[in-house]
C-alpha cells in the first residue's frame, strides 16, 4: 500500500510538472536537473526540521507544514514539488545542457545553494515559530533558496561563455 502511495505521489509530481510547462516538452536534462534539485531541497528541509524538532517544535512544524513527524507523504510531495517548480522557472532562461561547462556549473550552483539553504530555512522557521506564522516555510522559501542555485549556475555559465 505504501509503495502504491509513493508511486501515485511521483506520478502526480510528474504530471503537475508537465502541466506547468504547457504542451511543450521541457528539455529532459533540465527536468532531470530540477528533479535532483528538488530531492536535495527536500532532504535539506527534512534535515533542518528534524534538527529543529528537538529544541523548537513550533519552528519545525512551520517548516514542514504541520506537526506530524516524520513528514507525511503529502508534505514531502508538496515540498519537493515547490523545489522542482522553482528550479524549472529559475533555470529556464540560463540553462544550457549542450555547454561543456554545464555539469561543472550545475554542481557549483547546487553546492552554493546547499550551503545557504539550511541557514535560511532554519532562520525563517525559528522566526515563524516565535510569531506563530502559518505553515509551510519550505513552500514559502523554495523560490528564495532556489535562487541561490539558479544564480550560482548562471554566474558560472556566464564566466565560461565564449
Amino acid at each position: 500500500m505504501k509503495t502504491l502511495l509513493v508511486a501515485l505521489a511521483v506520478t502526480t509530481l510528474l504530471l503537475t510538472a508537465s502541466c506547468k510547462t504547457g504542451t511543450q516538452r521541457p528539455d529532459q536534462t533540465l527536468h532531470d536537473t530540477c528533479w535532483i534539485w528538488s530531492t536535495d531541497y527536500l532532504e535539506t528541509v527534512l534535515s533542518v526540521a528534524g534538527e529543529l524538532r528537538r529544541d523548537d517544535p513550533m519552528a519545525s512544524a512551520f517548516l514542514i507544514g504541520g506537526e506530524a513527524w516524520p513528514a507525511t507523504t503529502e508534505q514531502r510531495l508538496a515540498i519537493g514539488n515547490a523545489g522542482y517548480h522553482a528550479c524549472m522557472d529559475g533555470l529556464a532562461t540560463s540553462f544550457d545542457s549542450a555547454s561543456g561547462y554545464h555539469a561543472i556549473c550545475e554542481r557549483q550552483g547546487r553546492d552554493n545553494a546547499a550551503g545557504k539553504a539550511a541557514w535560511i530555512l532554519k532562520a525563517q522557521a525559528r522566526r515563524a515559530g516565535l510569531t506563530g506564522a502559518a505553515p509551510s516555510g519550505a513552500l514559502a522559501n523554495a523560490d528564495r533558496v532556489t535562487a541561490f542555485y539558479v544564480d550560482g549556475y548562471a554566474a558560472c555559465m556566464a564566466e565560461h561563455a565564449p
